[in-house]
């Protein structure tokens, strides 16, 4: 992958664990004036950084000011002359966009400022860039945990989890959408799932495997199954959830194999979901913004919590399931079960990935968009950073049900700690992106999902790799161990063509 390092303006060339940190930008193509070529770049065709566009050096200056020393620009950075790099390049395209620390979004014809400065102009110039109507803006919104809007002049707008320009975002690219794709929520969840297959053809459907401790297979979910993100077992092992499914939450009878429940009450992508400890609710939430939470019995909706501004990307009860912890854009609530009111909030320099309470309820841990695990402890409300040597992302956490272990997964790295928050080993040659981390119940294995197409079982005591399960031919977006350890197991993917195979995990390997 090659870089232009931002001091210097030249590209610098990396490797797997080599790439370091790096913003990504998001552009229309301009004249030939307004863009810097391959060619023009390793020859030095201007000289010194203020001979170049605007479009160039502003994305230099603002990576710069954000403490990053690289930059990736697809018009430089790739020769497209060489019709292999560039396949490559295609292919790797989300994942570049995923794996950035940021992402600038370059609005060459939009003149406004601030979303915060309520500019009369503001929906009518935003909403009518050029940017929505190429074909790979749904990607390179999607992809990047965090996008930052600028306009003609490298002005900040707002970014992409602001409320406001999350409406416009939907309004403008809604009315792009073909007459076949009537809501605009459908367009985005399609382009989601297939971005994360790595493929830019229309949406496949997805299988949710579920098997026994012999690795039989027991049920393959696949009814209404569209690309689902985040699964969870009742506490009694009976019921699995699974989020992702468009607007809806799918409950799934575990000795049957069939659907017993669907929720529908929210209005946009279901990203994460949750049961109570005592299995009588299911929370989810979702880039609507909001938080649901349902009685598993009836399915009536018990309550919508709102409050935060953006997609809400991680939930979890507490272990005596009086409070719930979410997580949305920079902030993590913990809300209070039967009133639904704010109990407490924490404001954070990065976008929150993943929430895990301690077994005793005392701490709550969370991921970001940084290598740093924070430590809240719910009580005195004091915070204590732990650092992961996951590049630039923690995107999973985890305790262990003893209570003795925290674990964390990110870009390239597993890490684990012991309750006084001493690392008791690290995995950081992975080279691949860790998307989720789950202990088996006896906490004696640490299960990861990755971008690798596999499944990995780690002895908690001694880091060594126990299993290695493969077959996926897609990334592996959660791992979760069922309640009993060992009558079921799962494995989650998207599906890439009716052959490809899912290989589940199981408490007893």
């Amino acid at each position: 992958m090659r870089l232009i390092n931002v001091k210097t303006y030249r590209l610098e060339e990396f490797f797997n664990e080599q790439i370091p940190p790096y913003a990504i930008l998001s552009h229309t193509w301009g004249s030939d004036r307004d863009e810097v070529s391959f060619r023009d770049i390793t020859e030095g065709n201007a000289k010194g950084a203020s001979r170049w566009p605007i479009k160039l050096d502003g994305c230099c200056k603002q990576a710069e000011e954000d403490g990053l020393h690289y930059v990736w620009i697809d018009t430089c950075c790739i020769d497209k002359t060489n019709s292999v790099e560039l396949g490559e390049a295609i292919n790797s395209m989300f994942r570049w966009y995923k794996e950035a620390t940021i992402c600038y979004a370059y609005l060459s014809d939009v003149t406004v400022g601030s979303v915060e400065a309520n500019n009369p102009h503001m929906d009518s110039e935003f909403s009518a860039s050029h940017w929505f109507q190429r074909g790979w803006t749904l990607q390179e919104l999607l992809a990047p945990r965090k996008l930052h809007f600028y306009n003609s002049t490298w002005k900040f707008i707002g970014s992409k989890t602001h409320i406001k320009l999350l409406h416009l975002t939907e309004k403008s690219l809604q009315a792009k959408q073909s007459e076949r794709e009537s809501s605009m929520h459908i367009k985005m969840h399609n382009l989601e799932n297939t971005a994360l297959s790595k493929r830019y053809t229309p949406v496949q459907p997805a299988k949710i495997r579920i098997s026994d401790g012999k690795l039989i297979t027991r049920h393959i979910l696949t009814k209404d199954v569209q690309g689902p993100y985040k699964v969870a077992f009742s506490p009694d092992g009976r019921i699995l959830a699974s989020s992702g499914n468009y607007t809806r939450v799918i409950l799934w009878h575990m000795i049957t194999g069939k659907i017993c429940r669907i929720l529908t009450d929210h209005t946009s992508l279901v990203v994460c979901v949750a049961f109570s400890p005592d299995g009588r609710l299911v929370a989810a939430g979702a880039s609507d913004s909001t938080i649901r939470l349902w009685e598993v019995a009836s399915g009536a909706l018990r309550n919508t919590l709102t409050g935060h501004n953006g997609l809400i990307t991680s939930l979890a009860f507490s272990p005596d399931g009086r409070s719930l912890a979410t997580g949305g854009g920079n902030v993590a609530r913990l809300w209070d079960v039967a009133t639904g009111t704010v109990l407490n909030m924490i404001r954070y320099d990065h976008y929150v990935e993943s929430l895990a309470f301690s077994p005793n309820g005392k701490i709550l841990a969370f991921g970001a968009d940084v290598d740093t695990v924070r430590l809240w402890d719910i009580a005195t409300g004091v915070v204590h950073n732990i650092v992961a040597k996951h590049g630039s992302h923690v995107n999973d956490v985890a305790f262990s049900p003893d209570g003795r272990f925290l674990a964390a997964g990110g870009l390239n790295a597993i890490t684990l700690w012991d309750i006084e928050a001493r690392e008791i080993w690290n995995r950081s040659e992975l080279y691949t992106r860790v998307n989720s981390v789950a202990f088996s119940p006896d906490s004696k294995l640490l299960a990861s999902g990755a971008t690798d197409h596999t499944i990995k079982c780690w002895d908690v005591a001694t880091g060594a790799l126990r299993h290695t399960l493969t077959g996926h031919t897609g990334d592996l977006l959660s791992v979760a161990f069922s309640p009993n350890g060992g009558s079921w197991r799962l494995g989650l993917r998207p599906i890439q063509s009716d052959s490809g195979r899912s290989t589940p995990v199981d408490g007893r390997l």
